[in-house]
């Protein structure tokens, strides 16, 4: 008896799960933030980019969609680099990346997170997306990213770092 019950416990749980098979395309894009150096180790600073092209309705044409196609637009894989910089960016403790429309700030979403960077990263941090539905703020031609970052230590001199990031756009079956 004990035997069915774990037998039937496990195709139930098995039979749940159940992988994203939706059709999907990805767009890719990058900016560069440059971080001035003096900056203080006790607040949260933020940098503003306005006016991203998102190519959305390009990218939808290319790949033969139309808006009415499209289920919902999520973050794909983000990742911050140093440029032009021999050291590391263990320099970082905390990093939010907000995107949000410029007519309207307050409202906003997270596409990226990291929590706490750990002390040896390299010239890379991969970042964590947000789980947030993005397709209010990406079907438009442009829009904002706030870049929040809290240091652990000073900025080294000179630093350009380049967010490499983009967004996954699902289509309805």
């Amino acid at each position: 008896m004990k035997n069915i019950i774990i037998i039937l416990l496990l195709s139930f749980l098995f039979s749940s799960c159940n992988k994203d098979n939706r059709q999907r395309y990805e767009q890719r894009l990058n900016i560069q933030v440059d971080i001035p150096s003096g900056l203080n180790l006790i607040e949260t600073h933020a940098f503003i980019i306005n006016d991203i092209p998102s190519f959305y309705k390009t990218s939808l044409n290319i790949n033969g969609y139309q808006e009415a196609d499209v289920d919902e637009i999520l973050a794909s894989e983000g990742a911050f680099n140093l440029i032009f910089n021999n050291g590391g960016l263990n320099f970082i403790e905390k990093i939010s990346i907000r995107i949000y429309e410029k007519s309207n700030p307050l409202s906003y979403r997270e596409m990226y997170y990291f929590d706490f960077v750990p002390l040896n990263e390299d010239a890379s941090i991969n970042l964590f997306p947000g789980i947030a539905n993005l397709q209010k703020y990406i079907e438009n031609d442009n829009f904002s990213l706030e870049v929040r970052l809290k240091f652990r230590s000073y900025v080294p001199p000179g630093t350009r770092l380049s967010l490499d990031f983009g967004y996954n756009v699902f289509i309805n079956n």
